[in-house]
């Protein structure tokens, strides 16, 4: 799929990214410029039930439900040919010796998800406020704006789940472990932590809206991937334990959400 940059998967909460179904389908880092024909992209946190309103599956299938498999043929791009990767997340560039994180893809339960095709083209101030209290505030001007603002003829709205932590190895049953040394994801297709308290938020305030949103529910998948994370070969040497390499799991983020968009 190239190292295109694809902004979605690196978004702050709550950012919006424009992807343009026309001629402009990257808008510049300095400018995102909304068209009238868009594909809205929205980044938060995560979560949620297939009641959720707007479509969660595709064509009858759960893209967010399923394993992680080995698969050779991945990853499929070089980070050593990809300008836009920081220091903070090339691991490979900074000494992780090994690479099989690389070489796992995430397979729904119910289909298979289509492989990447494209064209590459050249190289007021509230002190100590809770933070879910402080999510749900924003979360909800959020939704207020949407059911104001979007016009559902010419645009979809998608809100992309929260991307995990894995610095308590007691979530998945390695007491005073973190994401150091892991070589290999979890087995299964739940995380033994359990789900994030942020979801409860989520699944309410799009259970409330009037705007069909499709959750890009990718926070169960990356839960899984202790093993994906910078890790201490990052620019600066220190755990890293809450981003991700690159090649790495943000790619099958947006195989995920190319998916929602093709099937």
């Amino acid at each position: 799929m190239g190292c295109k940059r694809i902004s979605l998967f690196l978004l702050p909460l709550l950012t919006l990214t424009i992807l343009s179904v026309a001629d402009k389908a990257l808008a510049s880092d300095k400018k995102r410029q909304v068209s009238h024909r868009n594909i809205t992209a929205l980044a938060a946190a995560g979560g949620g039930k297939a009641t959720l309103k707007g479509r969660k599956q595709t064509s009858g299938c759960n893209l967010f439900q399923g394993k992680w498999v080995f698969d050779a043929s991945s990853p499929v791009y070089d980070s050593s040919t990809c300008p836009f990767i920081n220091g903070e997340v090339d691991c490979l560039k900074f000494g992780r010796p090994d690479t099989k994180f690389l070489n796992y893809s995430w397979q729904p339960d119910s289909c298979t998800i289509p492989r990447w095709d494209f064209i590459r083209n050249g190289s007021s101030l509230i002190r100590d406020m809770n933070r879910l209290d402080a999510f749900n505030l924003g979360l909800t001007t959020w939704a207020q704006w949407v059911d104001q603002n979007v016009n559902n003829s010419q645009t979809r709205v998608f809100f992309q789940g929260i991307s995990p932590t894995h610095y308590v190895g007691k979530e998945w049953n390695e007491p005073k472990k973190t994401c150091n040394g892991q070589m290999q994801p979890l087995t299964g297709s739940t995380y033994p932590g359990g789900p994030l308290p942020a979801s409860s938020i989520v699944s309410r305030v799009l259970r409330s809206m009037k705007t069909p949103v499709y959750l890009l529910d990718i926070t169960t998948l990356s839960q899984l991937r202790k093993d994906a994370h910078p890790s201490t070969y990052g620019e600066n040497g220190r755990t890293d334990c809450s981003h991700w390499c690159l090649p790495g799991l943000p790619d099958t983020w947006n195989q995920l959400l190319y998916a929602a968009l093709s099937m």
